[in-house]
């Protein structure tokens, strides 16, 4: 069955919001720290730490995470 016109509205308006999400997430982690924003969604991804919590928790957790990067490399 052959999708209607609203349907296919619909999951555009919804496809666009996810990706314009998305670039604001990214854009946000960049603006916080742009040298490890990359390997931070690499690491939740690859390492399946997909971490259910609020917007701003996820930040947070991004710049511990960036702290401890910063910290491994002064050590090197």
């Amino acid at each position: 069955m052959a999708l209607t016109k609203d349907e296919i509205t619909e999951i555009t308006i919804k496809r666009n919001y996810y990706l314009h999400r998305s670039f604001r997430v990214l854009r946000r982690l960049r603006d916080l720290n742009e040298r490890w924003y990359l390997n931070y969604l690499d690491f939740i991804i690859s390492d399946e730490n997909f971490w259910d919590v609020g917007e701003e928790k996820f930040f947070e957790m991004y710049k511990v995470y960036c702290e401890n990067r910063d910290q491994q490399i002064d050590e090197s």
